[in-house]
């Protein structure tokens, strides 16, 4: 179970967020996005990472994970990266606006995840970029479904 960032804790504390400014876009329309979202605040700390493939940046492991592939249509894709990474890209909307037109273009996103007591990792490749979601819930902290 993921916490509820709506939660009271969350909204009393003022959360840090750090973006890194998007690049242009390709021939085709699709975003040519470098970002990087942190939301840190003490209940829940996220932070989405996100590059071209041929940057070599960010790894992505599908070949060695086959037990954890998952294929999905981008939208689909978008309503989950936005379940658990949402908050931090709020405080941004034009760059989450980019983010989200470059992931629910993709016919197809692979993703991975991964979860440990109370950490999550999603590890996704979609339209040329690979993107990192990592969310952490502060240990004691009210825990559900919902987010």
């Amino acid at each position: 179970t993921w916490g509820d960032d709506e939660d009271h804790e969350a909204r009393q504390e003022r959360p840090t967020l750090r973006v890194r400014k998007s690049g242009s876009c390709y021939a085709s329309g699709v975003p040519d996005v470098r970002e990087q979202f942190l939301l840190k605040n003490k209940a829940t700390e996220v932070k989405v990472d996100v590059c071209l493939e041929a940057d070599g940046t960010l790894d992505f492991p599908w070949d060695a994970n086959p037990d954890r592939h998952q294929l999905m249509p981008g939208k689909q894709a978008a309503q989950i990266f936005s379940k658990f990474a949402g908050t931090a890209m709020m405080s941004r909307p034009e760059a989450a606006s980019v983010f989200n037109r470059m992931v629910t273009t993709s016919e197809q996103v692979q993703v991975l995840f991964f979860k440990e007591s109370g950490e999550l990792t999603i590890m996704a490749r979609c339209n040329k970029h690979i993107i990192r979601i990592y969310r952490k819930n502060t240990p004691g902290m009210v825990q559900s479904n919902s987010g």
